[in-house]
C-alpha cells in the first residue's frame, strides 16, 4: 500500500491549467543582482517573462508555475538519488515512511502534476521502453500551466536523462526533428492523439506533442512556442527577459529559498478557483479582517529541513514596498485565525477545527524589500495540511478585500 501511495498516478485535473504566449511585460534585471543561485531560480531564468502576462488572460481559471526538487529533498531525507521503481521497492520501512512524507515527491506535487514526467501513467516500465529512460531519473521539474485543462502545459525537466537514447526512440514514436533539438508530432501541437504509437501509453492526449532535448534536460508539452523559448534559453544559459527577472515574480525568489516544492501564481487566482473543492460552501471572512494592499504574485514553498522538521513559506510581491511592511500584521492575523477547508467536503461542517497556525507554527512575518514573507515550521509527519490547501486552492486567507475575489 505504501509503495502504491508513492507511485500513484491519480491526480485531480482542476489543479492544472494555464498559459499561452502574450504581450511583453516589465522586467527588472536588478532585483536579484547576483543571478540565479537556487534550483527554482535557475529554472525560472529559462522561462520567458511574457509567460506571466499570459496568465492574466480570461481563459485561465486556475494556473501557475509548479516546481519540485526531488533530488534535493531526497538528500535532506538521507536517501540516495537517483531512484527507480526497483530502488523504492528495496527501501527499509523507515526509509519508505520518510518517502511517504516527502511532499515534493508525493502524488499532489509538481513531479506528478506534470503528465510529461511519465509518473502519472502508472506505467513507468512502459514509459522507459517507449522513450528510453526511467521516469525516476528526474531531479527537478518546473511545470508551466497553460490554457484550461489538465492536459495542457509545458514541463522543464532536469536529471540523468540519456539524451542519445531518447533521441533514438523518437522517430519510432512518430516524431520528426523540426529543427535541431526540437521534435514534433504531426500537427500544430495541441491536437489530441487518438491514433499512433503514443496512444497506448498516453491515451487521448497531446502532452508530449513537442519534445526538446538538451544536456540532462527534456522539455515537453503542447505549446510549441513556449517549448521553443524555454529550449532556446536552456541552450543559451538563460535569457535576459526571463520570469526570474520579471518585476512581479522576482521579489519572491530569495524568500522562497531552497524550496523542495513550490507553486507561484498571480493575485487573480486567489478566490477565483476552488480547484478540487468545487462544491465547497462560499467563504465568509471574519469580521475583524481588514483589507490587504494590492499585490501582484504569490509564492508558496515547502522545504524539508531534516527528518523531523519542515518549513513552509508564503511570499507575496508588491509594487509598493511600503505596502509589504504595512500588511505584516494583517497577514499574520489571517494565518493564525484561518480554518482551512475540510476535504473531502463536509457540507454540515465545511471548515476544520484547526487553524493554519495550529498546523504550522509561525516563526516570522517580515517585509523583505517589496515582498511580504511569512515562514512557519511543522512536523513533516503531519504535513498533509498544505497538500490539501494546494489541492483545493484554499487561499481565501489571501483575499485582498474581505469577501471579494480580486
Amino acid at each position: 500500500m505504501r509503495l502504491k501511495l508513492v507511485l500513484a498516478g491519480a491526480i485531480l485535473p482542476a489543479l492544472l491549467t494555464a498559459c499561452a504566449p502574450a504581450a511583453q511585460v516589465t522586467v527588472t534585471p536588478t532585483t536579484n543582482p547576483g543571478g540565479p543561485s537556487t534550483g527554482l531560480a535557475k529554472m525560472l531564468d529559462l522561462v520567458p517573462s511574457d509567460y506571466a502576462a499570459s496568465l492574466q488572460t480570461p481563459q485561465f481559471a486556475s494556473a501557475g508555475v509548479w516546481y519540485a526538487d526531488r533530488a534535493g529533498e531526497a538528500k535532506a531525507l538521507g536517501l540516495s538519488y537517483p531512484m527507480s521503481v526497483e530502488a523504492i521497492a528495496n527501501l527499509s520501512q523507515e526509509q519508505l515512511t520518510a518517502l511517504e512524507q516527502a511532499r515534493a515527491m508525493s502524488v499532489m506535487q509538481p513531479v506528478f502534476v506534470s503528465p510529461q514526467t511519465g509518473m502519472l501513467t502508472g506505467q513507468q516500465a512502459e514509459w522507459k521502453k517507449a522513450f528510453g529512460y526511467d521516469p525516476y531519473v528526474i531531479e527537478k521539474v518546473l511545470h508551466l500551466s497553460t490554457i484550461n485543462g489538465f492536459q495542457f502545459g509545458v514541463a522543464l525537466m532536469e536529471g540523468g536523462y540519456p539524451v542519445a537514447d531518447i533521441k533514438a526512440k523518437l522517430p519510432g514514436l512518430g516524431y520528426t526533428e523540426k529543427q535541431p533539438g526540437l521534435w514534433a508530432q504531426p500537427g500544430e501541437g495541441r491536437e489530441i492523439n487518438t491514433t499512433g504509437p503514443l496512444r497506448p501509453l498516453l491515451g487521448p492526449s497531446s502532452t508530449m506533442n513537442r519534445v526538446a532535448l538538451a544536456d540532462r534536460t527534456v522539455i515537453a508539452g503542447n505549446f510549441e512556442g513556449l517549448v521553443k523559448k524555454v529550449y532556446d534559453a536552456r541552450v543559451n544559459n538563460g535569457t535576459p527577459d526571463s520570469l526570474y527577472r520579471n518585476a512581479a515574480v522576482s521579489p519572491l525568489i530569495n524568500p522562497l529559498g531552497n524550496a523542495h516544492a513550490a507553486v507561484l501564481f498571480p493575485q487573480k487566482f486567489v478566490g477565483e478557483s476552488k480547484g478540487a473543492c468545487g462544491d465547497c460552501p462560499a467563504f465568509t471572512p471574519p469580521a475583524d479582517w481588514s483589507t490587504l494592499h494590492d499585490y501582484s504574485w504569490v509564492g508558496l514553498a515547502y522545504e524539508r529541513l531534516s527528518k523531523d522538521k519542515a518549513r513552509f513559506t508564503i511570499a507575496i510581491s508588491y509594487a509598493d514596498k511600503s505596502a509589504a511592511e504595512a500588511d505584516k500584521a494583517e497577514l499574520e492575523k489571517r494565518f493564525r485565525g484561518y480554518h482551512p477547508r475540510r476535504f473531502p467536503v463536509q457540507a454540515d461542517k465545511p471548515r476544520q477545527d484547526q487553524t493554519l497556525a495550529d498546523h504550522c507554527s509561525v516563526d516570522s512575518v517580515t517585509a523583505n524589500g517589496s515582498a511580504l514573507v511569512l515562514t512557519c515550521t511543522y512536523d513533516p509527519a503531519n504535513g498533509g495540511w498544505w497538500n490539501r490547501m494546494l489541492m483545493t486552492w484554499d487561499y481565501d486567507f489571501l483575499l485582498p478585500a474581505p469577501g471579494k475575489a480580486p
